[in-house]
């Protein structure tokens, strides 16, 4: 069986043969988009940090980035090309609620923990706690943070785990050294 959204019970109708209830849907929504903009940027370089980081102290486990946090992250900024993608408000809410859902699926925590990332329906919010969450790493002692300043700067700033997965621009305009502008096409989603 598979969730296909979420909702709060309003009142249980019958439990056999099966459980039927009156269910009122609710869905994800955005107070400030800066914001989170801004938190999905901090969650996905933590997130390629932190998997960068157990590649290092894990080999044997093959850690790798969700390929549905790969396909639903927000657009990397490269000082050589520039993005263009234009997105609907409706798709851009799909898409974010959707990375914010994938990383939480790639977080090893409680079922608890992940019932309380389920029941936020403002992104921002959701968005905070995953990030708290996935700082959890340094405060508990595991790694010290000022042997790995260095080790996370190079881990962020190599977009090789990402940038030949999945883009979401449909046009990337590549400067061939000449100061020339070309374009090539890409993967759409």
């Amino acid at each position: 069986m598979e969730g296909v959204g979420r909702f709060y019970v309003k009142s249980v109708l019958s439990e056999k043969p099966y459980l039927r209830a009156r269910v009122q849907r609710f869905f994800d929504y955005i107070e400030d988009p800066a914001l989170l903009a801004s938190l999905e940027k901090q969650i996905l370089d933590e997130v390629r940090y932190s998997v960068k980081i157990m590649k290092l102290l894990y080999p044997q486990n093959n850690y790798t980035l969700n390929d549905l946090v790969i396909r639903n992250r927000p657009l990397i900024e490269s000082p050589d090309r520039r993005s263009v993608f234009i997105e609907t408000p409706k798709r851009a809410l799909r898409r974010r609620s959707q990375f914010s859902f994938a990383v939480m699926d790639m977080l090893k925590t409680d079922a608890v923990t992940k019932l309380v990332f389920l029941q936020e329906p403002i992104l921002e919010r959701r968005n905070a706690k995953i990030l708290k969450v996935l700082g959890e790493l340094v405060k508990r002692g595991l790694v010290r943070s000022d042997r790995l300043v260095a080790l996370k700067s190079e881990a962020v700033g190599d977009t090789a785990d990402i940038d030949n997965s999945y883009t979401l621009s449909s046009w990337l305009p590549a400067s061939d050294g000449s100061g020339e502008l070309r374009m090539s096409p890409s993967l759409m989603d």
